[in-house]
This record gives C-alpha cells, sequence and structure tokens, in this order.
C-alpha cells in the first residue's frame, strides 16, 4: 500500500511538473513541449502565375495584335482572375483586362519578380494568421501567386483538405500585405471548421469571418489608417459611420439567410440602406465590440456556425443600446 501511495503522489508531482510548464510555456507565447506550435500546422504549396502571365504577355504585346486578339491569347493562355464563370465573368474579365492592359508596365518589375518578389512573404503571413488564431490542426494551404487586373482582388474557397489562396503579385506591397492577411485569416477560419470556404453560408456567418479577417489584418499588417483595411470604395467607412442604426436594425432580419441574392445584396451590392458591402461594416463593429469585451480573435474564430445568428444578433443588440436616442422631433402624429 505504501507501495502504491508513494507512486500515486510521484505520478500526481509529475503532472503538476507538466501541468506548470504547459502554463508556463503558454504565458510566454510557446507551445508545451511535444506540443505543435501553431504556425507547425501549416503546410504550404506554392502556384507562381507569373511566368504564364509573361508568356502571354509578351505574345498579346506583339505590333498589329488587335484587342480581340488580345482576349483570345488570354483564355488560351493564361486565363485566370477573380471572377465568377460562365458567360458573365467572361464579360466582366475582358474588360478589365482592356482597362488594365495599358498600365502593366508600371507593375511589371513585381510580375517578373514574381512569387520570391512578394514581401512580406505570404507563406509567413499564413504562419503569423495560423499563430494568431490559435491553430491547432493541420492545414493545407495552397497560395496562387497570379497577376490579376491590377485591381488588387484576392481571394480564398476550398475546405478543410485544402484551402486555395489566389494573392495578386500585380498589386502593390502595401496593399497585397493586408489584402493577403484578410485572405489567409479565411483560410485559417475555414481550416478550424467554423467558416464554410465553398458553397452557401449564412448572411451571420459572412459578416462575422469579414469581421474576423479585417481585425486579423490589422492586427498582423498594424500601422495603417482603419480605412486601409475595410475600404474598397473611399468614404464607405464615413458614409457606414452616418447611417449605424439604420444599418443594424435592417440586417438582423436577414442573419440566417443564406440565399445568393440576399448574401449578393449585403456584400458586393447595395443593402437596405444603400450602401455596398454592408456585410463588412456590421462584421467590423460586431468583432470590434467583442474585442473590446475581452473576447481574443482567436476565440471569436471558434464560434460555431449554429451559434453566428444568434451571437451577431445579440452583439448588434448591445451596439443598438450604445448609440443616442432616436431623434423623433420631426415625426408627426
Amino acid at each position: 500500500m505504501k507501495l502504491l501511495h508513494r507512486f500515486v503522489c510521484a505520478l500526481f508531482a509529475f503532472v503538476c511538473v507538466l501541468a506548470a510548464a504547459d502554463a508556463s510555456a503558454a504565458r510566454k507565447g510557446k507551445a508545451a513541449p511535444g506540443r505543435a506550435a501553431p504556425a507547425d500546422y501549416v503546410h504550404v504549396s506554392i502556384n507562381d502565375l507569373s511566368e504564364r502571365f509573361i508568356g502571354f504577355y509578351n505574345d498579346a504585346n506583339k505590333p498589329g495584335i488587335s484587342e480581340a486578339q488580345r482576349w483570345t491569347l488570354w483564355t488560351r493562355q493564361y486565363g485566370f482572375g477573380a471572377l465568377p464563370s460562365g458567360p458573365d465573368g467572361e464579360a466582366q474579365a475582358r474588360a478589365l483586362l482592356a482597362e488594365a492592359w495599358p498600365h502593366y508596365p508600371e507593375a511589371m518589375d513585381r510580375i517578373v519578380a514574381g512569387y520570391g518578389g512578394m514581401r512580406p512573404a505570404p507563406e509567413r503571413q499564413a504562419r503569423a494568421a495560423a499563430e494568431l488564431l490559435k491553430l491547432d490542426q493541420p492545414m493545407h494551404l495552397r497560395i496562387t501567386a497570379y497577376v490579376g487586373f491590377l485591381d488588387g482582388t484576392a481571394f480564398t474557397i476550398g475546405n478543410r483538405g485544402e484551402v486555395r489562396v489566389a494573392i495578386p503579385i500585380d498589386d502593390s506591397p502595401e496593399h497585397r500585405a493586408i489584402v493577403a492577411a484578410h485572405e489567409l485569416t479565411h483560410a485559417v477560419h475555414i481550416t478550424l471548421g467554423a467558416l464554410e470556404g465553398e458553397g452557401a453560408q449564412s448572411v451571420a456567418a459572412t459578416a462575422l469571418s469579414e469581421g474576423l479577417a479585417m481585425h486579423a489584418s490589422q492586427a498582423l499588417v498594424p500601422g495603417a489608417r482603419v480605412e486601409r483595411y475595410v475600404e474598397v470604395t473611399p468614404g464607405w467607412l464615413r458614409a457606414a459611420e452616418g447611417m449605424q442604426r439604420q444599418i443594424y436594425e435592417s440586417f438582423r432580419p436577414l442573419l440566417t439567410r443564406d440565399d445568393a441574392d440576399t448574401l449578393a445584396r449585403v456584400t458586393v451590392g447595395h443593402g437596405s440602406t444603400g450602401l455596398e458591402r454592408e456585410a463588412y461594416y456590421v462584421g467590423w463593429k460586431v468583432v470590434g465590440l467583442w474585442l473590446a469585451e475581452g473576447r481574443s480573435l482567436a476565440q471569436i474564430a471558434r464560434i460555431p456556425p449554429a451559434r453566428m445568428a444568434a451571437e451577431v444578433d445579440g452583439a448588434l443588440g448591445r451596439l443598438l443600446a450604445k448609440l443616442p436616442p432616436r431623434d423623433t422631433s420631426e415625426l408627426r402624429f
């Protein structure tokens, strides 16, 4: 019995030592012995399309090539863009190519440098995003470095098996760093299983994921004006701030919707207030509130899809309560 008692005591002491080591490592931001750091879960493959674009560009830039011939060469030799498939996407791509064509020489140094010239390196940014959100499972990430239409568009698709992030080589380094951090946050969020990378997702999930990505990009690439993390159109944030109550109130009934028309209206289209990208504004404010209330970005990234609508609705209620009372002085009864 004494021997057993001593063994149990020794085992208990050993467990306590391990727990203390875990706690100490956590306080120092390091993984405990035998446990992988979040960045170690990131497995990256690179698809660099710069040479493919340069081959197309050299052929399309020869004397006498018409716009129609250039478009045909693009579809046959390159054909990669951040646009939907089908006739509408093709029409958009052709128009964007024609608009961007005279300006490619301005970005040619970045294009020729390819993925290897991208600073900060997207692979390093992916590992930083994993650390920020405390990734605790393998992420198989495929980064495509592509030449877009000089509009700075990046995108993320995929699932927990493999997440694919496309980042424009031609973008300015300052803007690209923020955009890449945003999209790589989506990649980690998908890997954690709290975000659907393919197929429909709810309005609440869209707002939450975009808010998370905007705040994460601010944490990962600090120092820029707030507008750099949230705006596409200059002046958008100021306009949204002037319509907070209307946006919050009109957005709440939509949270559980997942139809394509509604999602388009609150993202790329104009929402109930006439403002574009209402889901982004709601996400920015909701995630900002949660951070102020003491949650971490890692905790927000783990809100399960089944709870997203209720969580966002509750946050909108608290945001509304913080606003000044509605002005009813001009109402007539």
